[in-house]
């Protein structure tokens, strides 16, 4: 199982966040892909933290250290995306 999600950052690359699950164990993994518009890969993560919004390319993520809701990662892409 698969799922994509696509986010605009201001430069006008495209954050793709890439959720997949095994069915076997119910465990998720997370991908983060940037692409510019010409559609060439210039960034790809594995195995991220869930990513949850960017804004003013900033990317929050799910802290996975802390089991209270809430809990952020802030990160910035080094040159500015």
């Amino acid at each position: 199982m698969g799922y994509c999600r696509i986010l605009v950052l201001e430069n006008g690359d495209l954050a793709v966040r890439i959720q997949t699950m095994r069915w076997e164990t119910r465990e998720f993994t997370y991908y983060l892909a940037i692409i510019d518009r010409q559609g060439n890969a210039k960034t790809l993560l594995r195995h991220t933290p869930r990513l949850f919004v960017v804004g003013n390319d900033l990317f929050y993520f799910q802290n996975p250290d802390h089991m209270e809701p809430n809990q952020w990662i802030v990160a910035r892409l080094r040159g500015g995306g």
